[in-house]
């Protein structure tokens, strides 16, 4: 710059200095204008250059032009605490998820939740260029909180302005908004409320990046997204990065949840034209019942929506405001994302609830999920469906990418690619093409028409510029292709080019024999994690077909996982015995080989599956970690080298690599093997810790604490101790541990590395709690063992009978916890026990549920157990003593208070229990009903009492409240209520009050309700007693024949037993509320006669 404006004070300017002509000076001034003054001088100077140096004109213009390109776009990322108004999450529960929810084990679950807000900071990344602002936060699970398009203004990935947890998650807390990254098994993952690792750097083509991931706990998978702005583009993209450094097989699920605002404006755009269900139930799309359901304002009917659109090629999906002008999208290539997942809360209360309870002042919101299955798949025994769960294979790594984009003022979506957003459509003769560029374009439209060329449009746009051209048409349209430069980014036929020809259903597939129909009943057990359940069904196939190959190969490999090495071995050995040479057979062989410390026979096996493609990187990968162990460093070497030939992105090769330099002393090396790693994988802390003990410094130990900010950051230490156990590198594992922070665990690898540190470091295990030391690893089983031939402790025995649940050894943990006695001075220890022992052996808690609360009532789980307990064994008023003292130590806690409803609506104490149901503020979890169902059976039970004593004022009264909605109680009136009940005795009330016509309308409005019931449904009782007294007996006898025709044989006797029997109401012990009550009613009604 410097040199430039001395040029132009110092030399002498001659007669030409305004050689170029007024436009090119117009011209290039229009450049310069956005760079300010600095522009102005650049231009000026070219007009003095120019004249006296004509042949470097172009070149200086050249240059001139693509730094003004280049310094017009700029873009600019911030990461600071932000303050937001929160409604916090807190209360970690000590109870372990294996009572709850084993197949999350070890994370436990949060159960507090406020009703009141703080201000709270909040670390954020922005990512910012001309056209978009995409935020980041990465202590919220990493999603992408939201994205703005700038011209407008508006959110096109729905930005939530307060941080309102609710219990909705797996371990409970969720926040509405933004793009969720959901990886592991069906659900929003575990890490989506807590704090992940990350990373932001710019790239050299100027894109800002802001990288966040952390590990699956469950499965050890690790994984990544990667949130990339372009400098110049009007989109964004996640790139997801997933792998599986284990083994054995993992569940393989992810789907990436984007949230966007809802209006009666709106329309989706989703192609296809089947939308499945959950089960695999087949949907037509757009058309429900008649209703066009792509438009948002025709949902107003039934609950909440979730649907997977299919049945299309096409790779994009999104929404678009019509009214507003504006829309939201994705795209990806169909075979990285082909799940198209369209979630809308119920547009009645029961959804219009969740608007309150997870936002302020944003309005509700709808979900645009893109998938790497079709469905989120929950099998069902009654939807027979080709969809499966899917595994995630051994040393397998996926990548794949996601586009995300805002539309402006074109009217919908037609087609997206990354120049641009395209929405067509035809109307009298006309064809409109209307244009949102997500970057610059130069190119040519070609338009065929009825496989004709019919014009070429000249298309020049800047990115969310609106573009639009008009063409008549001069015949009817019957094919329609558009090819913008050389990319086709259209096609449309009368025959839908892009509709899938293949079925989504099992129309016409032969039925398997019953052992395959079980094989695949286990396997979907297998990939949902519900290990437990595919055991017993592995072991069913095999007792009645032994040699059942598949069955044998993935019961061996479950064995393994469950560090049953013996028992695994003789199992493998059947499928083997049958084909020597079967890949997985051998896999599978060599990781239990390997697990008994025989690398010999490890090897042998992983080379006969290296022949397979499908196990050839993961086998060398085995391989080159065994050589590894056994310090064959240049085997090591080849046959990392070997897995990176077929899997140029195996970040398990690469990390044998990086050590194998190291160790060699070829630091250069090593550092390019880890410059590599960076490149696929920037959060691997490997990396970080390998540079530390390549040159030992503390800026280097500094870099590697500073990526760690997940929620578990001992986790990623064990896991990073136990990859280099796994190489046979005690003295790295245990620099690692070294650095961990304080934990049991950590403890408990210490003094399994470190003779020297073995007493302290067990001692240090032994003096610390045990709430939230939960062991799963099948490292840590061999650990706790040899730690309790050291030592004799009943905390030892706790951890690993937890362990040994973790892989179903459930006989000898039940052992150990019943061994354990009174010996434990842990509250925390008996409310487990209680729990896991009832579970486990169906034994009676109560004693250690007593203990619990006897030495700590600061606890109000210890209270809400014991209480629940009494309740539920025939000792409701020793519960309710119990519940109005917890009631009132622990104010505002809806648990408690709800379980105090309860025992008084069972001592019919239904006064004060109306009075509670007034007060009491439920925070309900995502589809809880128990608030209202509550409410309703407290005010049934009151005016049923008030019938008995023919207070038929009263009794109206209560009925009539009985059909509300109170919102205090977490759920809101959905636009199907069954209020057969109600009606039913609002009818008595009628008949005991002379009114005959009021009661013959609340008797036909039974009728009519139930008659699109289930015969199975216990309402139907009320439609015979109703077709009694309205006198049309023959009526309700040709609907009892009905019943007892196609009901089940559970609802044929219960009614049976109601209807005409006996006059005494029987006792229903099936523990079912509205059971309970039709018992109640059927009492009362016989007075009524």
């Amino acid at each position: 710059m410097l040199p430039f404006l001395i040029a132009l004070i110092f030399l002498p300017k001659p007669h030409f200095f305004y050689w170029p002509a007024p436009f090119v000076h117009r011209f290039l001034l229009s450049f310069a204008f956005p760079l300010g003054i600095f522009g102005w001088f650049f231009v000026h100077l070219t007009m003095f250059v120019a004249p006296i140096f004509p042949k470097y004109l172009l070149t200086l213009l050249a240059v001139f032009l693509s730094q003004s390109l280049s310094w017009g776009q700029e873009t600019r990322m911030v990461e600071a605490p932000v303050s937001y108004t929160t409604y916090p999450y807190s209360d970690p529960s000590p109870v372990p998820s294996l009572v709850y929810k084993p197949d999350i084990y070890p994370y436990f679950r949060f159960e507090g939740y406020s009703v009141d807000p703080v201000k709270k900071e909040w670390n954020r990344v922005s990512l910012e260029n001309d056209y978009l602002r995409v935020t980041v936060m990465p202590e919220i699970g990493g999603r992408v909180w939201g994205a703005v398009e700038k011209s407008t203004g508006k959110d096109f990935i729905y930005e939530n302005e307060v941080v309102k947890f609710r219990n909705i998650a797996m371990r409970g807390p969720w926040t509405s908004g933004g793009i969720e990254f959901n990886f592991g098994i069906i659900g929003h993952a575990p890490s989506t409320a807590s704090p992940v690792d990350y990373i932001t750097y710019e790239n050299e083509d100027g894109s800002l990046t802001c990288v966040v991931g952390t590990m699956d706990l469950p499965s050890r998978t690790q994984w990544r997204a990667k949130i990339n702005l372009p400098k110049d583009k009007a989109y964004f993209e996640t790139e997801g990065i997933w792998y599986n450094p284990e083994p054995v097989r993992q569940p393989y699920y992810n789907w990436m949840t984007a949230a966007a605002h809802v209006g009666d404006d709106q329309e989706f755009f989703y192609p296809g034209h089947i939308a499945l269900q959950h089960s695999g139930a087949l949907m037509d799309w757009p058309l429900q019942e008649g209703r066009d359901v792509s438009l948002y304002a025709n949902n107003a009917f039934g609950s909440s929506k979730s649907q997977h659109m299919a049945g299309s090629f096409q790779n994009h999906f999104g929404g678009y405001f019509h009214d507003q002008g504006y829309g939201f999208g994705h795209f990806s290539s169909y075979d990285d994302m082909p799940g198209k997942k369209l979630w809308l809360w119920a547009l009645s209360r029961s959804g219009g609830i969740w608007e309150d309870l997870l936002t302020d002042e944003n309005g509700q919101y709808m979900e645009f999920q893109a998938g790497r299955m079709l469905n989120q798949f929950s099998p069902s025994p009654r939807q027979p469906s080709p969809l499966t769960k899917a595994g995630f294979a051994p040393y397998t790594i996926d990548r794949w990418t996601d586009y995300w984009f805002p539309v402006k003022q074109i009217g919908g979506i037609s087609a997206v690619s990354r120049s641009g957003v395209f929405h067509i459509q035809e109307s009298e003769g006309a064809l409109s093409i209307a244009i949102n560029p997500l970057q610059t374009i130069q190119e040519n439209l070609q338009v065929y028409i009825n496989d004709k060329p019919a014009q070429i449009l000249p298309i020049n746009g800047q990115p969310m510029d609106v573009i639009t051209k008009e063409l008549t048409l001069d015949a009817p349209l019957q094919k329609l292709e558009l090819v913008l430069g050389t990319e086709k980014v259209y096609s449309w036929a009368s025959e839908d080019p892009m509709k899938l020809s293949r079925s989504f259903d099992k129309a016409g597939a032969e039925p398997l024999s019953a052992i395959e129909d079980l094989y695949y009943s286990a396997r979907q057990d297998y990939y949902s994690r519900a290990y437990p359940e595919a055991q017993a069904k592995y072991e069913e196939i095999l007792q009645k077909e032994p040699g059942h190959p598949q069955a044998n190969i993935d019961y061996a490999e479950l064995l393994f996982r469950f560090s049953r090495y013996e028992e695994a071995m003789e199992q493998i050995a059947q499928p083997l015995a049958t084909d020597f040479f079967d890949p997985q057979a051998n896999f599978v062989a060599g990781s239990i080989y390997r697990a008994m410390d025989r690398p010999i026979d490890a090897l042998e096996a992983y080379g006969w599956a290296s022949r397979s493609m499908e196990f050839r990187s993961a086998a060398y990968t085995a391989m080159a970690e065994i050589h590894l162990a056994e310090n064959n460093l240049e085997k090591a070497s080849d046959y990392a080298n070997r897995a990176l030939d077929f899997n140029v992105h195996n970040i398990m090769a690469f990390q044998v690599l990086a050590v194998k330099h190291r160790l060699a002393g070829e630091k250069q090396h090593a550092a390019e093997v880890l410059e590599k790693l960076w490149d696929i994988d920037p959060l691997n802390h490997f990396i970080r810790f390998e540079q530390y003990l390549i040159d030992p410094k503390p800026a280097a130990i500094e870099a590697f604490h500073s990526l760690i900010n997940n929620e578990f950051p001992y986790q990623t230490h064990l896991e990073l101790a136990a990859t280099y156990l796994k190489y046979n590198r005690k003295s790295e594992a245990l620099q690692v541990l070294t650095q961990s922070p304080p934990h049991a665990l950590v403890d408990l690898w210490t003094a399994f590395l470190d003779e020297n540190q073995q007493d302290s470091s067990l001692d240090a295990l032994l003096a610390k709690a045990i709430a939230f030391v939960l062991p799963y690893r099948r490292e840590t089983l061999a650990m706790l063992k040899q730690a309790r031939e050291k030592r004799d402790h009943w905390k030892l025995d706790y951890y690993l009978a937890l362990n040994q649940l973790a892989v179903n050894e459930t006989a000898q943990a039940a052992a150990l916890l019943s061994g354990i006695g009174e010996a434990a001075d842990d509250a925390a220890f008996y409310l487990n026990r209680a729990l896991l022992l009832e579970q486990l052996e169906g034994k009676d808690p109560l004693a250690d549920l007593k203990k619990a609360w006897e030495m700590d009532t600061s606890q109000w789980r210890h209270w809400q157990h014991l209480a629940r307990y009494r309740a539920e064994n025939g000792q409701e008023k020793e519960a309710l003593s119990l519940l109005k003292e917890a009631t009132s130590r622990f104010s505002g806690n809806y648990v408690l208070e709800m379980d105090y409803i309860r025992v008084l609506n069972t001592l019919g104490q239904y006064k004060k229990a109306m009075a509670l149901l007034d007060k009491i503020n439920v925070l309900p979890y995502e589809g809880a009903g128990e608030g209202r169902a509550l409410f309703e059976t407290v005010y049934l039970n009151a005016a049923l009492e008030d019938l008995q004593s023919k207070r038929w004022k009263s009794a109206g009264t209560k009925l009539e409240k009985s059909l509300e909605w109170p919102e205090n109680l977490g759920v809101g009136k959905p636009f199907n209520t069954n209020e057969t009940m109600q009606d039913y005795l609002l009818g008595l009330v009628a008949k005991a009050q002379n009114q005959e016509d009021l009661f013959r309308s609340h008797m036909q409005q039974v009728v009519d309700a139930t008659e699109n019931m289930s015969p199975n449904r216990p309402e139907q009782l009320l439609a015979l007693f109703a077709l009694e007294k309205l006198g049309e007996s023959s009526e309700a006898s040709a609907l009892w024949e009905e019943i007892q025709g196609e009901g089940n044989e559970e609802t044929v006797n219960f009614i049976g037993s109601l209807y005409g029997g006996s006059n005494q109401p029987i006792t229903s012990d099936s523990g079912n509320r509205r059971e309970a009550l039709l018992e109640k009613i059927a009492g009362v009604s016989r007075s009524f006669r």
